[in-house]
């Protein structure tokens, strides 16, 4: 199974995720992160397990509870269809794009 990478961006604040979302998850370097908004980019996300999908509605409300904006940009589709399933996943955050296959 493929581990979860996280990397810095382009800016301060920014997040490049890639990989698996599962019960190994740690935002450590996004809670380090000293800047009032956290831009993660999603679109390298290949799917989420329901331990994952826990451990990152725990992670989302760490950062609300230290007044983090979240912005989620490039949200891939396996990660868009977790979103629909879990309103917890978007709650308190701007979804800035997503990227979904239309029939």
């Amino acid at each position: 199974m493929e581990a979860l990478s996280i990397k810095p961006g382009a800016f301060d604040g920014h997040f490049i995720l890639s990989g698996r979302i599962n019960e190994f998850l740690q935002f450590d370097s996004i809670q380090e992160c000293e800047h009032s908004q956290i831009t993660l980019n999603l679109k390298g996300i290949k799917g989420i397990n329901s331990v994952g999908l826990k451990k990152w509605i725990q992670e989302l409300k760490h950062l609300h509870s230290k007044k983090k904006q979240v912005v989620y940009e490039e949200c891939s589709e396996p990660f868009i269809q977790v979103c629909g399933m879990s309103n917890s996943m978007t709650e308190g955050v701007t979804v800035k794009s997503f990227e979904v296959t239309l029939c």
